[in-house]
C-alpha cells in the first residue's frame, strides 16, 4: 500500500491496546508525506468531545486522512455526518482513508447507520497480541540495551503478575530500573513485588 497507489484506498486496522496501530497510521502518513501528498493525522483520543464535528472541517483536500480510535465518533451524530461525507469525498476522489479502533467495526455502534455500512465495506486488518515468548523477548532485548541484569524468573514474574500489554510491560521495565538505581538494589522478583503491589 505505501509503496503507490493501491486501487483499494481504504483500510481499517483494528487490535487491542499497545499494539502499534498509531505508530502504523504515523508511519503511513510519514510516507505519504515524502511523496509530496497532504496528510491529516487525526487522534481523536487527544480532541475533546465537543470538538469532534469540527476536527473533520475541510478534510476532503487532503491525500491522507488518518483517523485514529474511530470508535470515539460512535454517539456523536454531527461526527458521523463528518465523516460519512469525507469518507465519501476520499473514496471519489480515489484518496487515501484510514482508521483505527480497538474494536471490530461489526462491535462499534454508530448512530448513522450509512457511516456504519460504508465502514464495515472496507478492508479490515487486524493486528494480533504477540505470545508471551516474544513479549518476553521483548522485554529482554530493553533490559539488555539498557545494561540490566534481570533473570527470565523474575521477568515472567513481570509478566505474569502485571498489566500484560507491552506499553505497561515496556513503562514498568523503565520504572523498575530507576527505583533500583536510587534505591541501589538488585532487580529481583521479591523487589518487584514490593515496588508494583
Amino acid at each position: 500500500m505505501i509503496k503507490g497507489y493501491s486501487t483499494e484506498l481504504s483500510l481499517f486496522i483494528m487490535g487491542e491496546k499497545s499494539l502499534g496501530k498509531t505508530h502504523l497510521l504515523l508511519a503511513f502518513c510519514h510516507q505519504m508525506s515524502c511523496l509530496n501528498l497532504k496528510t491529516a493525522y487525526l487522534p481523536l483520543k487527544e480532541i475533546a468531545s465537543y470538538h469532534l464535528p469540527q476536527c473533520f472541517q475541510e478534510l476532503e483536500t487532503f491525500d491522507v486522512i488518518a483517523i485514529d480510535d474511530i470508535e470515539l465518533i460512535a454517539g456523536n451524530f454531527l461526527a458521523e455526518e463528518k465523516v460519512f461525507y469525507l469518507f465519501n469525498e476520499m473514496v471519489a476522489k480515489q484518496k487515501y482513508f484510514l482508521a483505527t479502533s480497538q474494536f471490530h467495526m461489526q462491535n462499534i455502534s454508530f448512530s448513522l447507520k450509512d457511516l456504519s455500512s460504508r465502514l464495515k465495506s472496507v478492508l479490515c486488518y487486524q493486528l494480533k497480541s504477540p505470545e508471551d515468548e516474544d513479549k518476553l523477548s521483548v522485554i529482554q532485548s530493553i533490559t539488555n540495551k539498557r545494561g540490566l541484569k534481570i533473570s527470565q524468573e523474575t521477568l515472567k514474574y513481570i509478566l505474569y503478575h502485571h498489566s500484560r500489554d507491552m506499553e505497561s510491560l515496556i513503562t514498568l521495565i523503565h520504572q523498575l530500573d530507576e527505583i533500583s538505581l536510587r534505591e541501589r538494589q538488585k532487580i529481583s522478583i521479591s523487589f518487584v513485588k514490593k515496588w508494583i503491589n
